[in-house]
């Protein structure tokens, strides 16, 4: 019996969900995530932000999260990119 992984769906929505949950806990608003990721090798405009947050494009197609995106927006909270990739258990904060 094989293991089972995440499909790239629910990892996208948990990366949306964490991004959002480290954003609200610093009190910024979605544009100051991606005013703060202008200056990386990958930024993230407006649009972005929010389709990665909602987890769907603007046409409500699933939204995939590039791996550049994934590594932005980890230089954009200060944290290591797993903490993206991993359930929160609960707020915020940390890394």
């Amino acid at each position: 019996m094989r293991a089972r992984t995440p499909d790239q769906t629910s990892t996208a929505r948990t990366v949306g969900r964490n991004a959002q949950l480290l954003r609200t806990a610093r009190g910024w608003p979605q544009q100051e995530g991606a005013a703060r990721s202008a200056g990386g090798p990958c930024p993230l405009p407006l649009t972005a932000v929010r389709d990665i947050e909602a987890g769907q494009g603007s046409r409500g197609s699933r939204r995939a999260v590039s791996v550049d995106e994934l590594v932005a927006l980890a230089a954009v909270f200060g944290v290591a990119v797993e903490r993206l990739l991993v359930e929160a258990a609960s707020g915020g904060g940390g890394s």
